[in-house]
């Protein structure tokens, strides 16, 4: 330090040294100069002696601690917390890499609501999981070992097959203290987690969403409420669009329904396009022209969509004899919007253990 202020001492020397007694405009913009030179040291300085302390906790003086405490309106305990951990944020484990999990990953990895020191994630899809890692290299750590994930990490998302799952958390030993545990499977139950894993019911979460988080553009379930402090694993799933907390796994259920008519959504645009390009539509116009088509309406939707009226009001806009008022009577007619109730029927079905799901099957 005494060094660098030496060196701009001297600077400040040599300049004054050019400058005439009658030119203090001059003077003045020199000592300004200097001023914030000298600012910008100890801030340099600062930052310095935290990167160097936080890898040696023990060794911070305690004045230093009080000092940061007074300027930071931090108080010693949580600055001790956080030079022993060796960095700000937390830790994320990821056993499964599939669809879902990759793009909660890359929303992880672009939102800025919540600070995320790494991110570990199983071996199991090679493809997926070097994906990740490839896109964000300095983020994410691809482990071969389940256990080695929570060892390193501290909120832990399972992204298994259902048939799969007690036997991968079976094998898994959790801290009880340290972990919190995500199931993304769509048939786990809270119950079944305390019970494979023997964390405390504020440590275990069940969280569903769609492919969409990776771009921050999509919506989390998440049961129970969020038990943590200062609500940081409700922030999390926020960060990737948003999150409802439901009151029950009965809710929950219920809710996950529509996300299962993501596929029927898409097939409608599949069959929208198949149905244009028979007409003589070229396949790039009408495939571009039916997605953007298709957004604008679900802008539309989005906004004021807190109003529970707001479908109904979307509705009642259509021109009394115009093509979609007479589109939804004909759909109406043809049992379009049943045969829709009638699939989300038997979902919930499959979810709540009664069936397999399938028509032929109930």
């Amino acid at each position: 330090e005494g060094t660098i202020v030496h060196v701009m001492k001297d600077r400040c020397h040599h300049h004054r040294s050019q400058i005439t007694s009658d030119n203090k405009s001059q003077e003045s913009m020199i000592r300004f100069l200097t001023l914030l030179h000298f600012q910008a040291i100890c801030f340099i300085l600062t930052k310095s002696y935290l990167f160097v302390a936080s890898s040696n906790a023990h060794e911070i003086p305690s004045a230093f601690i009080s000092k940061i405490s007074d300027n930071k309106r931090m108080n010693a305990h949580k600055f001790q917390s956080m030079t022993n951990s060796n960095e700000d944020g937390c830790s994320v484990g990821f056993i499964g890499c599939g669809t879902i999990a990759s793009a909660i990953i890359k929303g992880f990895a672009r939102q800025e609501q919540r600070k995320i020191r790494s991110i570990i994630v199983t071996k199991r899809n090679e493809l997926k999981s070097k994906e990740v890692s490839d896109l964000f290299p300095k983020l994410v750590t691809v482990c071969d070992e389940n256990q080695e994930i929570l060892d390193k990490a501290d909120i832990i998302f399972v992204c298994v097959l259902p048939k799969l799952l007690p036997i991968v958390l079976s094998d898994l030993v959790f801290d009880p203290k340290r972990h919190t545990l995500v199931s993304l499977v769509s048939t786990s139950t809270i119950e079944g987690l305390l019970h494979d894993t023997n964390l405390p019911a504020e440590r275990c979460y069940k969280m569903i969403c769609l492919p969409s988080v990776s771009t921050l553009q999509g919506m989390c379930l998440m049961v129970p409420k969020d038990h943590s402090e200062d609500n940081n694993i409700k922030t999390m799933f926020e960060s990737l669009g948003g999150c409802i907390e439901c009151e029950s796994e009965e809710i929950m259920r219920a809710m996950m329904v529509p996300t299962g008519l993501m596929g029927p959504m898409y097939a409608i645009l599949q069959s929208n396009r198949d149905w244009l390009v028979e007409k003589g539509v070229p396949p790039g116009d009408a495939s571009f022209f039916l997605a953007k088509l298709y957004l604008g309406m679900m802008r539309d939707a989005e906004k004021d969509c807190r109003d529970p009226e707001r479908f109904d009001n979307l509705i009642d806009e259509q021109t009394p004899g115009g093509l979609n008022q007479q589109s939804i009577e004909n759909l109406k007619r043809m049992n379009a919007f049943d045969s829709y109730r009638s699939a989300m029927d038997y979902m919930l079905s499959r979810l709540e253990g009664k069936t397999d799901g399938y028509v032929d099957n109930t």
